[in-house]
């Protein structure tokens, strides 16, 4: 028995994802003097979601379209 997609809808979500930068290098002696990473700011994405419901319940979501809204560094 196979599962048939009932209703497909579209829908949006805003997802926030850090930017994250860091490492201190000695240039003169080529060593590491420290690779402690911190984060400086954050990217905003708009994603498009498809979302196909079948005749048992299950939901299944497909990301199809992901967009750069704006960075903000702190």
């Amino acid at each position: 028995m196979t599962n048939r997609i009932i209703r497909t809808t579209l829908k949006t979500k805003t997802v926030k994802i850090p930017v994250m930068a860091g490492g201190e290098f000695l240039y003169q002696k080529g060593q590491t003097k420290s690779m402690k990473m911190k984060i400086v700011g954050h990217e905003y994405y708009l994603h498009t979601l498809q979302c196909d419901e079948y005749d048992n319940g299950h939901v299944d979501e497909c990301l199809i379209n992901s967009r750069k809204i704006k960075t903000v560094l702190l």
